[in-house]
């Protein structure tokens, strides 16, 4: 482009043009206006320019011969001489003119080569700058991949701090919802220990009701019974306190936890600001450097290159946004687990006040339960006071009055008395009942409910039946035990050998129930299964009762009806017992002989009291002793309760056991001979002889004595110590061996669930790798593109220096061979001003005059000859001085018209060679090559070439319609 420049620039030079006004100066013309000038033009306009101002116009005579006074053949001689020397002029003339455009054109080319060699000591002083400066801009390059390496790291991180977040948030959930299982744990565990305390208080007030002659010995175990019962309420509220204490201490922790994960965020925003600041330093620095480019003249391959750049830089601020913008998420993110932190650390302080609230409602709850109980055990104090003033009174009225009038009538009156009581002692005695039945059943349920949470819902259904078999085996002795309350109330009143028959037979039904009982709970899972079968019989058995009981509320007994049906619920229960074999314990056996002792005291009494015969009104202080079983008995149920263990059975050696057994055997036979003896008083009414001699005859002294011979032997087996007891291991239930092993394979499970979350995570840490290894693999592979971008352009930048390089060559040769014409014409010349030198010497010596009569014609003709050699000179000198000042080649020879269009031409000239001027000064070579395909940004018109071009193509155009105009009126 620059040798093309050049051409164009000798080619269309032409001398500058010396107008009126010496301030203007016309520049160079371009190629476009003007076409050489031809020798022949410009001998012609040179012959006929006119003169400048100052200088006078010589006078060039139109024709010598009428200057010539000699002869015809002297003149003729001098014509062809002079018309010679003006044909020599002439060549002359036409040499200096092509010498003289070829020294412009030298000239020019000096002043270009010149102009080229500023141009580019100029680009080589702007470019070590700009090498610097792209030096420079590298190092920054390289430090803004460092510092974005660096941030992409602290991104890596950040996801790694996220991922550990979410886990965190994870973890805090799963404790919270193990906190939530165990206080579900604890409120189920505070609802059994309020079940416990109310049975407690409810065996306390059945004690306290029972035990009217409690001896201090039972008083004392109780007490240690209420203790123990005390220290593992403490041990669990304990354990409650140690809970709370423990889930607050967790709490803070994870409290902690999350304000370090604050922390570290506020430190990862604050170098993210930091790396902001950094990137907005480094864009100012662009922006600056752009600014240098675009001043810089003929850098458009750097501006290039530097919007490149800059496009990079945007690329990668854009990737800065995108890590901004990830970590503001991440901020809210860490915001929204705060907040969910607070929120559930609400709900837990909102829950533990709930729980707070609700143990104080419960022990308010409590107290006024304890508070209503003493009420009520106060008014059962007062009402046995009044019952027994009562009796006083009673007693009192029948030993004073001894009339028979009045003994009949307040016979009548205690017999209304006693009918009253009876009604309303049956119906607090259905009242009682009633409660006793439910408190029964619930009791009954939660157990239920304790043994069934020890199965799995698919193994429970192996054992439901004879699980249900058990609890309707405590059922029947718990309406055993109801029904023998209530006939024992009715043995005092009437019928008192159907009524006592009717308890032996429930007592019977019980032990055979209760061994049953026993045998199941002793057995193992394998024989838990085969009570399957068992349990239609004792449902039955269960209805069966529980019908009796409903007619007993109803107050529509029969008292056959029920022994009978009681006597054949005995033979089935005894010989299914017959299947599923048991023994008794020595804590049943002493149950039984309270039991015996109680209603053969019952029985005696009735008798005393219906008969008026002396010797049965002593039967109840001869069987008094009886009582004394009792306690004995009660003794030793309190010392195997101490002996227990959750580990070991305290039972009695064998001889104790022998002892026990007979006394059972005994207290059986004592209430056998006195139902036998009320059943032969109900034979004979009329007649108490025979029954007087059958009391005689029977073994009642015997009996009695027996009875206290085994009292004194209870009371020496009570005396036991530890080394007098056998220790039987306690076998544990069949639920509970059953639900160890479901809980073994629970744990095993949960190892095995723990395995596979353990190796989950270690498959999520392994992708995580994987996953950042090809994000790293990414990031090589779009550096290793920039890197080829990098050395295309450098390859690219390579090629133009070459072209450079050469371009210089070139121009360098065009110098050498510009300065061997430049001398070759300063030879020339010289060899011509020794030409000229020459001529002017001979013109200058004097010719001979020759002999005859021509000397006059000769004298006349040398002086014209001279003159005009003069003239010549001048029109030499003025035209050498014009075609230096002023090149009017261009331009057509002057015509001497006359006429009206001269001053229209001279006017049009003038605007013409003024618009000619202004072009000249304001033209400008432009060079303008083809946009890039990569090259699509947008420039300013300020800034791009191509209004520059549109003006100067607009202005020839101008130029050349004048042009047009002057020549077509000048034609005209």
């Amino acid at each position: 482009m620059r040798s093309r420049a050049s051409e164009t620039l000798s080619f269309g030079s032409m001398p500058d043009l010396k107008p009126r006004k010496s301030s203007d100066r016309l520049t160079p013309a371009s190629p476009t206006l003007y076409s050489p000038r031809s020798p022949s033009r410009g001998s012609s306009t040179s012959m006929r320019g006119s003169p400048t101002p100052g200088s006078p116009r010589p006078s060039v005579p139109e024709s010598p011969k009428s200057q010539l006074v000699a002869g015809p053949g002297d003149s003729g001689a001098l014509t062809r001489q002079i018309e010679t020397l003006k044909s020599k002029l002439k060549v002359m003339e036409r040499k200096r003119l092509n010498d003289r455009e070829k020294i412009l054109e030298m000239q020019e080319d000096n002043k270009k080569s010149i102009k080229l060699e500023n141009i580019v000591k100029r680009l080589q002083l702007k470019l070590t700058p700009m090498h610097e400066e792209i030096q420079s801009l590298r190092g920054k390059v390289k430090e803004l991949e460092a510092e974005n390496i660096k941030l992409s790291d602290d991104y890596h991180k950040n996801d790694d701090a996220i991922e550990m977040a979410a886990l965190d948030r994870e973890m805090a959930e799963e404790r919270s919802e193990t906190l939530t299982l165990e206080l579900e744990t604890l409120k189920k565990k505070f609802e059994d220990l309020e079940l416990e305390c109310e049975l407690l208080r409810e065996e306390n007030s059945l004690l306290s009701s029972e035990e009217k002659e409690g001896s201090s010995g039972g008083d004392a175990g109780i007490v240690l019974r209420l203790e123990k019962r005390n220290e593992q309420l403490e041990a669990a509220l304990v354990k409650l306190r140690e809970v709370y204490n423990s889930q607050e201490e967790s709490l803070k922790e994870t409290q902690v936890a999350l304000e370090q994960e604050k922390v570290n965020s506020n430190t990862q925003i604050i170098n993210y600001q930091q790396a902001s600041k950094k990137l907005a330093d480094a864009e100012a620095v662009v922006s600056d450097l752009r600014v240098q480019l675009d001043n810089a003249l003929g850098a458009e391959d750097m501006i290039e290159s530097l919007t490149e750049k800059n496009l990079e830089l945007s690329e990668k601020c854009e990737r800065l946004q995108r890590t901004i913008d990830e970590l503001e998420t991440l901020k809210e993110l860490n915001d929204e687990l705060e907040a969910n932190t607070v929120y559930r650390e609400k709900q837990l302080t909102t829950e533990i006040d709930n729980l707070e609230s609700a143990k104080n409602e419960v022990t308010s709850k409590l107290k006024e339960y304890e508070d209503r109980n003493t009420y009520l055990e106060s008014a059962i104090l007062k009402f046995r006071d009044l019952v027994q003033t009562l009796n006083n009174e009673i007693d009192t009225l029948k030993t004073g009055k001894e009339e028979t009038e009045v003994s009949n009538t307040l016979h009548d009156q205690t017999k209304a008395i006693d009918d009253l009581n009876l009604d309303i002692h049956s119906k607090s005695i259905v009242k009682t009942m009633d409660l006793e039945l439910r408190k029964f059943e619930s009791q009954q349920a939660v157990n239920h409910l304790g043994i069934v949470k020890c199965y799995l819902p698919d193994e429970y259904s192996s054992d439901e039946q004879s699980i249900e078999a058990l609890l309707r085996t405590e059922r029947i002795s718990f309406q055993t035990d109801l029904m023998v309350s209530y006939f024992e109330d009715r043995i005092s009143v009437e019928n008192i050998t159907l009524n006592a028959k009717i308890c032996i037979v429930l007592f019977e039904i019980k032990t055979v129930v209760c061994v049953m009982a026993e045998a199941m709970r002793r057995s193992n899972p394998q024989q838990f299964q085969k009570y399957n079968s068992l349990f239609e019989k004792v449902d039955e058995v269960a209805t069966n009762l529980r019908r009796h009981i409903e007619d007993l509320r109803k107050e529509d007994i029969r008292e056959y009806e029920v022994l009978k049906d009681l006597n054949s619920i005995l033979l089935g229960l005894q010989k299914t017992n017959e299947t599923y074999p048991g023994k008794k314990t020595s804590a049943f056996l002493t149950n039984n002989i309270q039991a015996y002792a109680k209603l053969s005291l019952i029985v005696a009494k009735a008798l005393s009291t219906t008969c008026d015969v002396d010797q049965l009104k002593t039967l109840e202080q001869e069987f008094s002793i009886l009582s004394r079983t009792k306690v004995a008995t009660k003794k030793l149920e309190s010392q195997l309760q101490e002996l227990n263990n959750q580990e070991n059975i305290t039972e009695f050696c064998q001889s104790d056991l022998d002892i026990i057994k007979d006394t059972e055997q005994r207290c059986v036979g004592v209430v056998n001979f006195l139902v036998s003896l009320s059943a032969k008083l109900d034979e004979n009414k009329t007649n108490f002889g025979p029954c007087l001699i059958h009391l005689d005859r029977a073994d009642g002294d015997d009996i009695i004595e027996s009875i206290r011979d085994y009292v004194k032997k209870l009371d020496r087996v009570s005396q036991i110590t530890l080394n007098e007891v056998q220790h039987i291991q306690a076998i544990p239930p069949p639920w509970k061996v059953h639900a160890a092993k479901v809980s073994e394979l629970k744990e095993v499970e949960k190892k095995q669930r723990e395995e596979i979350q353990a190796l989950k995570d270690q498959e999520k840490k392994l992708t995580q790798a994987l996953r950042s290894k090809d994000k790293t693999i990414e990031e090589l592979n779009v550096k290793v593109g920039l890197l080829d971008a990098r050395l295309s352009k450098a390859k690219d930048n390579d090629k133009e220096v070459t072209k450079l390089k050469k371009s210089l060559e070139h121009l360098t040769a065009q110098e050498t061979s510009l300065q061997e014409t430049i001398n070759a014409l300063k030879q020339k010349l010289t060899e011509q001003s020794t030409k000229l030198e020459k001529y002017q010497r001979e013109l200058r010596e004097p010719v001979k005059a020759p002999e005859g009569k021509i000397m006059i014609a000769a004298d006349a003709s040398v002086i014209s000859l001279q003159k005009q050699v003069e003239s010549l000179r001048k029109t030499v000198g003025y035209l050498s001085k014009t075609s230096t000042s002023n090149d009017l080649a261009c331009l057509k020879p002057i015509s001497y018209h006359r006429g009206k269009t001269r001053s229209l031409v001279q006017r049009y000239c003038r605007i013409l060679f003024r618009d000619i001027r202004r072009a000249v000064s304001e033209f400008d070579l432009i060079t303008i090559q083809q946009p890039k395909a990569s090259q699509t940004l947008w420039k300013p018109p300020s800034k791009s070439k191509h209004p520059k071009v549109y003006r100067q193509i607009e202005s020839i155009e101008n130029i050349c319609d004048q042009i047009h105009n002057i020549v077509s009126s000048c034609n005209v």
